[in-house]
């Protein structure tokens, strides 16, 4: 593992009361995980992936059409969880998640955030048990829950009480 890639990644989370840019940090943490050997075409297709989202979502009126615009792009682009091989490394590696458009819940997550961010909304990360959503609360509204693991679909109460139980 590289010190030096280390000690960027270290830069990126700083201080512990400013906010960490999620998505950036993953592909640091990547590099220094892989010694350097990052996939050449990740800094690319997050450019275009950030222009195709806000495309995509160009004409969503509020926040919640905006989310749903997010995680419905993720799902067209072939953005899913690797259920088949769920324990593999490249799961976790966000240049390899982009590269392969397969990830765990939480790394599909910190795309979903930091594309729904360049369409200028907020998401956030939830972190439940055994698994990692999105959400969005509106003010006058319950929250609003995502699952980009599963293609992004929308999760109620009963399914997130099956998620907890489980």
């Amino acid at each position: 593992m590289r010190v030096d890639l280390l000690d960027r990644f270290a830069a990126l989370v700083g201080a512990a009361d400013t906010p960490v840019p999620l998505f950036d940090a993953a592909l640091a943490y990547s590099a220094a995980l892989q010694d350097g050997d990052v996939w050449p075409g990740a800094a690319a297709l997050r450019a275009e992936l950030e222009e195709a989202a806000l495309e995509h979502c160009a004409d969503a009126r509020g926040e919640l059409a905006v989310a749903e615009g997010v995680l419905e792009f993720l799902a067209l682009q072939g953005f899913l969880g690797d259920q088949a091989h769920y324990e593999q490394v490249e799961n976790s590696l966000m240049d390899r998640v982009l590269e392969r458009r397969r990830g765990l819940p939480i790394s599909l997550s910190v795309l979903a955030m930091e594309l729904a961010g360049r369409c200028g909304i907020k998401l956030e990360g939830i972190a439940f048990p055994g698994h990692f959503l999105v959400g969005l609360q509106l003010e006058s509204d319950d929250p609003h829950v995502w699952d980009p693991f599963f293609g992004g679909v929308r999760v109620g109460p009963e399914q997130l009480a099956r998620i907890y139980s489980a």
